[in-house]
């Protein structure tokens, strides 16, 4: 190791890899002055609670091939969890790494607003805490009512701007990773570089599309190469037609899954809470389908979001 080596540390799915992940690694090195940068990466499945386009090797083998040095794991009980649970078990790795000097990631917004966001949750004053109680009486879901009550307190003149800020999925994750950073009393500088291609969408933009557009137009017309490093897509083309991941396969073992465990097996999954368990079960058993399942099961305080969690930990 050479003396006074820098690393710099990127989060990711690479669920593709596409053009903008590739802006963001070179970025990193450049604006953190590392020699190398480390990419801390889930594995077969996302935190979307779906399982990844492509197994972990093959995304460990294309990040490396598009400009990361090194490739770790996110473990499964961190990459498919929310936003904090997310968050804090990539920084407590981050943490572990020897060298590293800042964490970089792509941002919706800027930098400041999404630092007084963290550092308002991390710290939890007690004007905050009594707007988010408040919040959760009136019976708000409680990532909603987070994000109410940090615009509050940041912004109360412009909340709605705040709010809308709060709402950006990199935005969220940026604000995730920092509080992180702060509970852990972290030396790892936080390093937000503006995403290229505008705002996350799922509607495909060409070269700069999101990696949820992307595998949104995988089998139709829309030609996906533009946004990705040649060897990304050439890596992606190949899996697909070679050992493709079936929506349908993993759908049928996630409701048989839920209809085959128990209650109390299903009410030990990181996610569920309050007896949701019964409810679960019970339109795991009625309904159809997964898609089914997923349509009838959400409600104001367990987001569809959530419920695919509870099934994928189930």
């Amino acid at each position: 190791m050479k003396k006074n080596m820098k690393i710099c540390a990127v989060i990711c799915e690479l669920n593709p890899l596409h053009n903008g992940h590739e802006y963001i690694f070179r970025k990193a090195k450049e604006q953190s002055g590392a020699d190398y940068l480390v990419a801390i990466m889930s594995g077969n499945f996302v935190q979307r609670a779906e399982p990844a386009v492509m197994d972990e090797n093959t995304r460990a083998e294309v990040a490396l091939n598009c400009g990361a040095d090194m490739v770790l794991e996110l473990p499964i009980v961190y990459s498919v969890a929310s936003a904090d649970k997310f968050a804090g078990g990539a920084i407590k790795i981050v943490n572990t790494l020897p060298c590293v000097s800042h964490l970089v990631m792509g941002a919706e917004d800027n930098a400041q607003l999404l630092e007084r966001a963290a550092e308002i949750q991390a710290k939890e004053c007690d004007e905050f805490k009594n707007a988010l109680r408040q919040l959760l009486r009136d019976g708000m879901p409680y990532a909603k009512a987070l994000t109410h009550a940090t615009a509050e307190i940041a912004c109360p003149e412009n909340k709605n701007e705040y709010l809308s800020m709060l709402n950006k999925p990199n935005n969220i994750l940026a604000v995730a990773y920092k509080k992180a950073l702060i509970s852990s009393k972290s030396k790892v500088k936080f390093l937000p570089i503006p995403r290229i291609g505008g705002e996350i969408s799922v509607n495909f933009k060409g070269e700069y599309s999101s990696a949820s557009a992307i595998r949104a137009s995988i089998g139709s017309d829309v030609d996906v190469s533009v946004s990705m490093p040649k060897y990304s897509y050439d890596t992606l083309a190949r899996e697909l037609s070679s050992r493709p991941v079936s929506k349908e396969k993993f759908d049928a073992l996630a409701l048989f899954a839920l209809r085959n465990a128990s209650l109390g097996e299903i009410a030990e999954t990181p996610d569920c809470a309050e007896g949701f368990e019964h409810k679960i079960k019970e339109l795991a058993i009625k309904t159809a389908s997964y898609d089914e399942f997923l349509s009838a099961v959400p409600t104001s305080r367990f987001t569809k979001g959530r419920i695919m969690r509870i099934c994928l930990q189930t």
